[in-house]
């Protein structure tokens, strides 16, 4: 959380004065950040990524394919 602080008070407050990148699933801290609190607003304004930025499709084709034929209820 403190680290959003120091950010926001080096970055003068802008239209697109910030960019912040996060995985809540992946989250090693225990402790949840409010951005607000640290005076960053992000209302209307936080998009939820929609492409993996993380596996290429190769990664992605070898993996479906070591699942083919493994049902699953829940994952």
């Amino acid at each position: 959380m403190n680290a959003f602080r120091l950010i926001r008070q080096m970055v003068p407050e802008d239209k697109n004065d910030l960019f912040i990148l996060g995985e809540a699933r992946q989250r090693i801290y225990g402790s949840k950040v409010v951005l607000s609190q640290c005076g960053i607003k992000i209302i209307g304004r936080s998009r939820k990524l929609r492409v993996n930025y993380r596996t290429t499709e190769q990664i992605r084709r070898g993996a479906v394919s070591l699942l083919n034929g493994i049902l699953f209820e829940r994952l």
